[in-house]
């Protein structure tokens, strides 16, 4: 029991990242913020909690406060490649392309050939009506995790937008 965990280790960040992370996967996002919030009190030198809050914030649609926060946790850690990609999801919502192009590329550039890298580039690209880089980008990630239904599925929604209809419906049958 989590609730009783938090009651008798208040100052544990760690059980409250946990805590966040499992209310976060169960839409709890309000919920899950106040308890990524109390661990990033707890251990405000801690980037990682500053990361995870900014998903938590892109959950919530909340995209300025994620950007603030990812912005915080790179400059406590500019080595965070996951920060670049959380910040660059934000900055494409923001509609600030650019920025979030940039921000994958560097995510890219510190772990070459990370999916999620190439997930938000092509996410980007896709807002963008770039779609056929965005259909690369997803494609690269795609090779780097086959198994996973959200690269498959992101990729089929470009090839409807694009729109190559028998190659969306061969990815969502994925």
């Amino acid at each position: 029991n989590l609730t009783a965990a938090g009651a008798l280790l208040p100052k544990d960040a760690q059980l409250w990242a946990c805590r966040s992370e499992v209310l976060a996967k169960m839409g709890r996002s309000h919920d899950a913020l106040d308890d990524i919030t109390k661990a990033s009190q707890i251990e405000p030198s801690n980037p990682v909690h500053l990361l995870a809050r900014g998903y938590v914030y892109c959950d919530l649609r909340e995209y300025r406060k994620a950007v603030q926060d990812e912005d915080k946790a790179l400059k406590m850690n500019p080595k965070l490649t996951f920060c670049y990609c959380a910040r660059a999801l934000a900055e494409a919502e923001l509609r600030d392309y650019q920025g979030a192009l940039k921000d994958a590329n560097t995510a890219l550039s510190l772990q070459p050939g990370l999916p999620t890298a190439y997930q938000v580039r092509g996410y980007t690209y896709a807002l963008m009506e770039k779609y056929q880089q965005a259909e690369a980008d997803y494609s690269s990630a795609i090779k780097g995790e086959k198994n996973n239904v959200y690269l498959w599925t992101g990729r089929g929604f470009i090839y409807e937008l694009w729109p190559r209809l028998d190659r969306a419906l061969s990815d969502y049958n994925q």
